[in-house]
């Protein structure tokens, strides 16, 4: 999926406080398929509302092990975002 249409999708959601979708459509993402750059900027375009996303952290743990599984630095990729001491 063009990474333009995921930004765009999830930041309607979110400007229209639709937490609920937001959250299920976070949750759909197939990370395995997605771009480094859109793995880590889902996850950075959402951490200020992951109080409101109750699959922000199954987001967040999804990326780091993508990224791992890919062999690239998660841990330093996601800095500042959560705790991921086990990337």
């Amino acid at each position: 999926m063009d990474k333009n249409i995921i930004f765009m999708v999830i930041q309607n959601y979110l400007e229209g406080e639709e937490w609920m979708n937001c959250n299920d459509y976070i949750k759909q993402l197939n990370t395995d398929e997605m771009r480094d750059s859109l793995l880590v900027g889902v996850v950075r375009m959402t951490y200020h509302y992951r109080g409101e996303l109750s699959n922000w952290d199954d987001l967040f743990d999804r990326v780091g092990c993508e990224l791992y599984r890919r062999g690239l630095d998660g841990e330093s990729m996601l800095r500042g975002l959560y705790p991921c001491e086990e990337y």
